[in-house]
């Protein structure tokens, strides 16, 4: 009876742990666009080979993917992408909307944030092999870490799922645009590109 008392315990504790990692909505930050609330991310697909559906920014769902699948290493992931790259990351179909809006950004007061970890969420993203799901007029954080985050602005008044790793590409054309660099070489970056079919990628500082 101790022992399976014992294992019940030790599973509470395991999904305490991993509802804790995905923040509610109220302690979520202003997206700061349009006055649109933030919402969480929803994510159905596959993540090194395992099918699943699961809530949160890229770096909660890998610590989600963790704790569900022992021996789940996302960087590991991220190493051997890039060991195998080849020219199929660019053949999304091309919907996007230019020119790239780079910081600062008109009407907006974001602040810029470090480009190394925009592309950390960039290369976590890319192995999402799924859609990344936002309801209507509302934000989301796809990734957020040592406060740069990516958001999915969604300005259709329905919910879509957008192909996560074609979000990522928007994050990456925002750096390839609009990186600047200080006095010691460190790489910042701030600014958001729309897509034709009404949602829009946004790339700042943010509180993570």
């Amino acid at each position: 009876m101790k022992f399976t008392t014992s294992l019940l315990t030790l599973a509470g504790l395991a999904s305490l742990a991993i509802a804790s990692a995905i923040p509610g909505t109220a302690e979520l930050p202003s997206c700061g666009y349009k006055n649109y609330p933030t919402g969480i991310m929803t994510f159905k697909g596959t993540i090194d080979g395992h099918q699943v559906q699961l809530n949160g920014s890229a770096q909660e769902i890998n610590t989600q993917m963790t704790a569900k699948f022992p021996g789940f290493n996302p960087d590991a992931l991220v190493a051997a992408k890039f060991a195998s790259r080849d020219a199929a990351v660019n053949l999304f179909a091309r919907n996007k909307s230019p020119p790239v809006l780079c910081w600062p950004v008109a009407g907006q007061d974001w602040s810029f944030c470090n480009a190394a970890t925009i592309q950390d969420g960039i290369n976590y993203l890319d192995n999402f092999d799924g859609l990344c799901g936002v309801p209507g007029t509302t934000c989301v954080r796809i990734s957020c870490s040592y406060n740069a985050a990516i958001y999915l602005c969604n300005d259709n008044a329905y919910g879509i799922t957008p192909n996560c790793a074609y979000m990522a590409s928007y994050a990456t054309d925002i750096i390839n645009d609009c990186v600047f660099y200080d006095d010691q070489g460190n790489a910042y970056v701030c600014g958001q590109e729309f897509d034709t079919d009404g949602y829009n990628i946004i790339v700042r500082e943010d509180s993570c």
